[in-house]
């Protein structure tokens, strides 16, 4: 699951534009719906992103650490469980699972209005960390959600870390009912959970199984999520032009393509120095291991994965992500990076790359602001 904490730097005043609580009803102890306070200004990460505008939540309320996703008209986040017995919610993580079963609670933001509405997880006590944002052929906006319930230690034999059922749920936005889609057959370890990608008309995740094989699932709008691959190593998830990559499992260097409209599965091999493979449109970025002390981020493309173009070189590449499908955020002992394919290289603010999330339009990003968190949503410049 995602963990972290992330801490960000603010410039100049930021102005207030909306600060109302609208008068709705209730559900349990939390509001049902909130105006938020909007910012438009004064808040910076890098000289590379433009920060549309910042939704401050309000103080009761903390988002998991995963950070939002947004497509421009809906932004939607987990958040992290309430305080119990006056104890932060840090502290329940040392607490029997039994005592954690409270409902679990997730976010929408209407970003036409500003208002947050609050729901209930479908699942008593489930982590709302991964998410994803679908439309469908008439344009109706779905939200896709994993919900992840900690399981004692004695229904995970084998796993020796934290360990989760987990399942899928889809609903209309943005007052549909959710409804589970798909669920994991066994409890797995919590790096196993399923974090769902999007094309914008299908998501896809990876079903890993207690032998470390995944299958790649996918679901639209209107249909019925469905495996569609065989088993495989696990590696990294990309969605790009009607196909799903997986890359470089570990020990491996190669990419398999699996069509979502059911085609032959192929294999693209990388150089044996590759590592974290990711694809967008027609490129592939990767980690390339020159030395024991020397990493680069190389970009080539589909048809000659053999190819290093260098973006950047540091002692050490720990992630990369796509924003755009010429822009990149990279982690390295220097911090998060915006790496464009032209070689221009802008530092940011940001601590984590696991809270930052684009769909190629919209980059979110999840910022501690004294005692309260901005949900900032953004563009490349």
């Amino acid at each position: 699951m995602g963990h972290g904490c992330v801490s960000g730097r603010f410039f100049a005043t930021a102005s207030l534009l909306a600060c109302a609580l609208a008068g709705c009803t209730s559900t349990g102890t939390h509001p049902a719906s909130e105006r938020l306070t909007v910012l438009r200004h004064g808040v910076e990460v890098s000289s590379a992103i433009n920060v549309d505008v910042a939704y401050r939540l309000p103080t009761s309320i903390r988002a998991w650490p995963f950070g939002g996703i947004s497509d421009g008209r809906y932004l939607a986040f987990g958040i992290e469980p309430p305080a119990a017995n006056g104890r932060p919610a840090d502290d329940l993580k040392n607490q029997p699972v039994q005592q954690k079963n409270v409902p679990g609670r997730y976010g929408i933001i209407d970003e036409t209005s500003g208002e947050l509405t609050v729901r209930d997880s479908l699942a008593t006590g489930a982590n709302t960390n991964y998410l994803a944002l679908v439309r469908n052929s008439g344009n109706t906006t779905f939200l896709v959600r994993v919900e992840a319930i900690e399981q004692a230690p004695a229904a995970c034999p084998g796993i020796p870390i934290t360990c989760y059922t987990w399942q899928v749920t889809a609903q209309q936005l943005p007052d549909g009912g959710a409804h589970v889609i798909a669920k994991g057959s066994d409890p797995t370890a919590a790096t196993d959970v399923p974090v769902p990608v999007s094309s914008g008309q299908t998501v896809a995740w990876l079903n890993t199984s207690r032998h470390g094989m995944s299958e790649v699932y996918a679901w639209s709008p209107g249909g019925t999520a469905h495996p569609i691959s065989a088993p495989l190593p696990t590696g990294i998830l990309s969605l790009t032009a009607g196909n799903v990559w997986v890359g470089t499992p570990y020990g491996l260097h190669t990419l398999t393509r699996i069509p979502v409209d059911g085609g032959p599965t192929t294999t693209v091999a990388l150089p044996p120095a590759a590592a974290i493979a990711t694809v967008n449109g027609e490129l592939i970025a990767y980690r390339q291991d020159s030395s024991g002390s020397s990493r680069a981020v190389c970009v080539t493309t589909i048809s000659s994965p053999a190819r290093c173009h260098r973006l950047m070189q540091a002692s050490e590449i720990y992630a990369l992500t796509w924003l755009t499908s010429t822009t990149l955020l990279v982690s390295s002992p220097n911090g998060y990076s915006v790496v464009s394919i032209d070689g221009s290289i802008s530092s940011t603010t940001l601590n984590y790359l696991t809270l930052v999330h684009s769909d190629g339009r919209h980059v979110v990003m999840l910022v501690d602001a004294g005692i309260t968190q901005l949900l900032a949503v953004g563009h490349l410049q």
